[in-house]
């Protein structure tokens, strides 16, 4: 397979700028900053810092390196570091990438440098700011091809075929990097906010990922094991939502009204299905595990913040309980 790459002129214009990134975005699935110091103990400018934190909730990979898309170091003998963070791809990322006049001013020390769009880990998109240089890499049989890029307004110098081989690959993994709360706060010392009833629902319906819910209902309290779980409290309720490592949803369950601890911390091995049901009616019982393998628990969370898991086996008593702060 190949390609035809193409420098594309006039990139100092903030309006040729502002549609190139506007496209770049629309077009690709993640994309990379280089975050350049000279040494470890140099702090990065304030522009540089704002940037990185409003971008980090999009951030899908960082490693220190020494090749990017267009740029291959050979060696590193002065201990510079070269911050590679690749993040995931949202239209509103406009409102940051294009704050710039040019798109040579993603360099060192107001921004960060070489901004690169990948596709399906392809760089299909890389620069280098600080010797004027850009290449996109079209094929004649995918969108968006040469003409379209003529047609609003961006002009192409063509330059060479290029084998897909020859194209920088990055494998960057979708995986999330969320802090996770403190262990000895509880839900309620963790969440401000108090939701209503419609609001919890609205978000367990919602097919959002996890940073997508967070940008629309931040998230006050994340609990980390297999996968992130996080918690949004109600006047007598608490929403519990499970997520991947790549922010995905996985599950989520709404308890209401909440059971209080004295209910349920007697609660033993040998006691039945049945006995926990008269104790919180309104937990979550989860039976449709394949018995053989012994998959059926009830999961509850009380309102001193605490969340319980019973484990039963096939007569349906308890086999183990295991407790953690909500």
């Amino acid at each position: 397979m190949t390609y035809t790459s193409y420098y594309i002129e006039n990139c100092e214009s903030k309006d040729v700028t502002d549609r190139l990134i506007r496209v770049l975005l629309a077009g690709s699935d993640a994309f990379s900053l280089i975050y350049f110091r000279y040494h470890k103990y140099e702090i990065e400018s304030k522009s540089v810092r704002n940037i990185k934190k409003r971008l980090a909730p999009y951030q899908l990979l960082s490693q220190n390196v020494l090749a990017w898309p267009g740029t291959q170091l050979m060696k590193n003998d002065r201990g510079h570091i070269y911050q590679m963070i690749t993040y995931s791809v949202d239209i509103e990322q406009i409102n940051i990438l294009g704050d710039v006049d040019s798109l040579w001013d993603w360099d060192y020390p107001k921004h960060p440098m070489d901004l690169c769009f990948y596709r399906n880990g392809l760089a299909w998109f890389e620069m280098s700011a600080h010797e004027r240089s850009n290449t996109i890499y079209l094929r004649d049989d995918e969108l968006p091809s040469a003409d379209f890029f003529e047609e609003i307004g961006l002009k192409l110098t063509p330059q060479k075929t290029v084998k897909e081989t020859e194209l920088f690959y990055h494998k960057y993994k979708k995986e999330i990097i969320f802090p996770v709360s403190p262990n000895d706060k509880t839900v309620d010392m963790l969440c401000k906010k108090r939701y209503s009833m419609e609001a919890l629902k609205k978000m367990l319906q919602s097919p959002s990922d996890m940073m997508e819910l967070h940008r629309q209902y931040p998230i006050e309290c994340c609990r980390k094991e297999e996968n992130y779980r996080v918690a949004y409290k109600g006047e007598d309720a608490v929403l519990m939502l499970y997520y991947s490592s790549s922010g995905d949803r996985v599950d989520g369950f709404l308890f209401s009204p909440l059971p209080t601890d004295a209910e349920l911390i007697k609660t033993t091995p040998g006691m039945t299905r049945n006995d926990i049901l008269q104790l919180d009616p309104n937990g979550h019982y989860l039976l449709t595990g394949r018995k053989e393998k012994n998959k059926r628990y009830s999961m509850h969370c009380t309102i001193e913040g605490i969340y319980y898991q019973f484990l039963y086996d096939n007569d349906d008593r308890i086999v183990s309980v295991s407790k953690s702060l909500i």
